[in-house]
């Protein structure tokens, strides 16, 4: 018995909520050596415990922000296009003049973190879920910017894949 063909939406799927995206190689565990003003620190990466839950806590979240309609078709397999915004809270420690034009859009976010490094974390958390494998990812729209409040807003496109054309057949002479 074969599985029914799946079909995929037309309308895009559209989230956004309070969350700070951190680059992938921050997800990290810092366990402080010693104390006083020079004690080191020592980073161990946790891969499988830290990071993992911090995935999965990510991808759950946007999946109960998509319409239920829309989660039976989940993970799509077909190409996808991806619009992904990154809002940064402005610090309360700047003055009023900076914190105005950050929001204005005059001050633009050009400092840390890197874009493709945040993004990493984000197709890492919403692949299994949203889509199969974040090779499907055929587009990305990347943006940084300041706001009010940490947020990140995912607008995902399915793309209808053609059917490749029948592979030409030889004529045998007659």
């Amino acid at each position: 018995m074969t599985a029914p063909a799946r079909t995929h939406p037309v309308n895009p799927i559209t989230f956004s909520f309070p969350y700070r995206a951190l680059p992938k190689a921050n997800m990290h565990k810092v366990a402080m050596r010693g104390r006083g003003k020079f004690s080191r620190r020592t980073i161990v990466n946790d891969l499988t415990g830290v990071l993992a839950k911090s995935e999965e806590s990510f991808a759950i979240q946007a999946l109960t922000r998509v319409e239920l309609q829309d989660r039976d078709l989940l993970p799509w397999t077909c190409p996808i296009d991806a619009e992904v915004t990154f809002v940064y809270a402005i610090p309360a420690s700047w003055p009023a003049w900076q914190q105005k034009a950050a929001i204005d859009g005059t001050f633009l976010h050009v400092g840390t973190p890197d874009l493709d490094n945040v993004m990493k974390f984000v197709g890492d958390s919403l692949e299994g879920t949203f889509y199969a494998s974040d090779k499907q990812l055929r587009l990305l729209t990347l943006f940084k910017t300041y706001g009010t409040e940490d947020r990140v807003s995912v607008k995902l496109t399915p793309r209808q894949q053609a059917v490749a054309p029948a592979k030409p057949t030889k004529k045998v002479p007659s």
